[in-house]
């Protein structure tokens, strides 16, 4: 990241006590809070964030995974600023310059054959969508999941597999879970665990579906279920038998794209294999609302009925979208990815 001077402006709001009486008062307490005594933040500037007393916090959570360029980042922000004195909002039902130069460059970004984008608000949202794009264009109903994954909450609960994201309700809605591929806890050597695991997903066809499902989505490396990454060769012992049961394969990237991965560009070039859909969110925006489904035009046409996103297309996003893509190759963040990862990885190999 670029260096930069940057002292917050003082803060003149409610006191902190205040705050945490109106949220405790007025907000849902499904909305849970990290720390027993939680931060009021303020301010942002790159990886720095700032409380109520001016105080400094390097932010190693990136906003939960989000804001990959930086908070606040200049480029970003003026892009941001100068749509923002154009037009604010339009939905999907119109075009916008935004809208149709964003999906040319991330089309360029994508594996050969995915250049066909829906745009949506939220991870969440972008999973549920690309169920249906499956469903349409297979004509089948089963979705396969991996247990300890996660896609969303909300719309796409049912899709997510980790017990503290469950809730008391009926969540199946046609989702079979199969195999949790742990190689740290799991039982399998580095050696055996693809193949095996493997043959746990055409089980989970076998004994739960008729034989014939929609699709199998899986996150090449398991973010809100502890960062567990996929064995090197599961997917491609997998993949055979979902395509032998009439399904298409969906890499989650919401965590994983834009670079994050540090090796490759997305988590799937990364494990080798070729997905038939990508959904990303995310670092996607930096923070701005910002999803999709990418897809080829022929699974993108199954949903060939009226659709539309409210908010998918937002020029202001588009624009936001747009700027991270360049300062991402700009500024290196791939390849600032890949060697700090190594640096921490190796770290915590030793301890």
């Amino acid at each position: 990241m670029p260096q930069f001077d940057y002292t917050p402006p003082k803060y003149e709001g409610p006191s902190f006590e205040e705050m945490k009486a109106k949220r405790a008062q007025f907000t849902s307490p499904a909305n849970f809070m990290f720390y027993k005594k939680p931060l009021l933040i303020v301010d942002g500037k790159m990886q720095y964030l700032y409380d109520q007393d001016g105080r400094q916090y390097l932010d190693y959570f990136a906003g939960i995974s989000t804001v990959g360029v930086g908070h606040c980042h200049p480029r970003v922000t003026d892009k941001v600023r100068e749509q923002l004195d154009r037009v604010q909002h339009l939905s999907t039902i119109y075009m916008n310059d935004q809208h149709c130069l964003y999906a040319e460059e991330l089309a360029a970004k994508l594996p050969e054959g995915i250049d066909c984008i829906y745009f949506a608000s939220s991870g969440s949202e972008a999973n549920s969508m690309a169920t249906q794009f499956a469903r349409m264009h297979t004509g089948n109903y089963p979705i396969l999941t991996l247990k300890n994954g996660y896609h969303g909450h909300g719309g796409s609960q049912h899709l997510t597999n980790i017990g503290s994201w469950n809730h008391k309700q009926p969540k199946t809605q046609g989702v079979e879970a199969t195999c949790f591929p742990d190689l740290f806890r799991g039982p399998f050597s580095a050696e055996e665990a693809p193949q095996k695991y493997g043959d746990q997903v055409k089980e989970a066809i076998d004994f739960n579906t008729s034989g014939q499902v929609a699709m199998f989505m899986a996150e090449a490396i398991q973010g809100v279920g502890g960062l567990n990454p996929l064995p090197q060769g599961f997917m491609q012992h997998a993949i055979p038998h979902v395509k032998a049961a009439g399904g298409l394969l969906l890499s989650d990237e919401v965590q994983t794209g834009f670079g994050r991965v540090g090796s490759h560009y997305w988590g799937c070039d990364m494990l080798g294999y070729k997905p038939d859909i990508i959904t990303m969110a995310k670092q996607m925006g930096n923070g701005f609302p910002l999803a999709a489904v990418a897809c080829s035009k022929e699974v993108a046409s199954s949903l060939n009925k009226l659709t539309f996103s409210t908010y998918g297309g937002n020029p202001l996003a588009m624009a936001a979208g747009r700027e991270v893509l360049h300062v991402i190759d700009d500024e290196g963040m791939q390849e600032n990815s890949e060697r700090c990862g190594a640096l921490l990885k190796a770290g915590l190999q030793d301890l």
